[in-house]
């Protein structure tokens, strides 16, 4: 190893070292003033280094999100596989739950639409425009 590299490996150690103090002191509630004065670096250094610290914990945070969802739809997957020979010999239960699975998948993959939302009339009945209208209270609760 070449000096000039042992200097780049002796400053990523102590930018690393420094990083832990700055948010263990952060975490402490110490203003970002207050850190560069405790480990008597410009509050320039302590800002960016902060920022580098949330860019790594987004990062990361991104990177479990993305192997949660790709668990989720290789469950899935193996759900359908399952599922499909019943499906097919006419398995109502199977269905529905097929159903719900790819209703996941499609939720997962930022694919599905809206939810269908239903006001009940009488007897959880379907409910008319006019019927609606005519039970909805327009009075202003404000207007004393």
């Amino acid at each position: 190893m070449t000096n000039r590299n042992k200097t780049r490996a002796h400053q990523a150690i102590e930018r690393e070292l420094r990083r832990v103090k700055v948010i263990e002191l952060y975490q402490q509630g110490l203003s970002q003033v207050e850190v560069a004065r405790e480990l008597d670096c410009s509050v320039g250094t302590v800002n960016k280094d902060l920022h580098d610290l949330r860019v790594d914990a987004q990062t990361h945070s991104r990177r479990e999100t993305q192997q949660y969802i790709d668990q989720q739809l290789a469950d899935i997957e193996a759900i359908r596989t399952a599922l499909l020979p019943k499906v097919k010999k006419g398995s109502e239960k199977a269905a529905t739950t097929l159903v719900v699975a790819l209703n996941r998948q499609a939720k997962l993959l930022g694919i599905d639409g809206p939810d269908k939302h239903e006001v009940a009339g009488p007897n959880s009945g379907p409910i008319s425009w006019k019927e609606a209208v005519e039970q909805a209270d327009f009075t202003d609760a404000d207007a004393d």
